[in-house]
């Protein structure tokens, strides 16, 4: 691989947090982060993201929309994957009815 995105489509991809915005936001090249999760979710492969980039995303998505907006993509998540959510964070108790939620406390 040249570092230039050429690798074998069976390598794991990493997004950072501009790839997940332009998704997220339907910017400019979502439709290709959109093709990496598709076929990620199809043949099993990894799809990761560094800690530092979910946070700054959830940032400037908190910033742009909201908390309220910026959580609903926890329960997005959660409903797709199938996944409990485990949190502590009281906000979640109003969507107790969309989702799975192990509180920590």
């Amino acid at each position: 691989m040249n570092g230039r995105g050429t690798g074998s489509v069976s390598r794991s991809r990493l997004l950072d947090s501009y790839a997940l915005l332009a998704f997220l936001n339907k910017e400019p090249g979502f439709e290709k982060v959109r093709e990496v999760l598709r076929a990620a979710q199809k043949y099993a492969h990894a799809v990761r993201m560094n800690e530092i980039n979910v946070g700054e995303t959830y940032y400037i998505v908190f910033r742009n929309r909201g908390r309220e907006r910026a959580d609903c993509f926890a329960v997005a998540t959660a409903r797709r994957e199938a996944a409990i959510i485990l949190t502590g964070d009281p906000e979640f108790k109003k969507i107790e009815h969309l989702a799975e939620i192990e509180w920590l406390t």
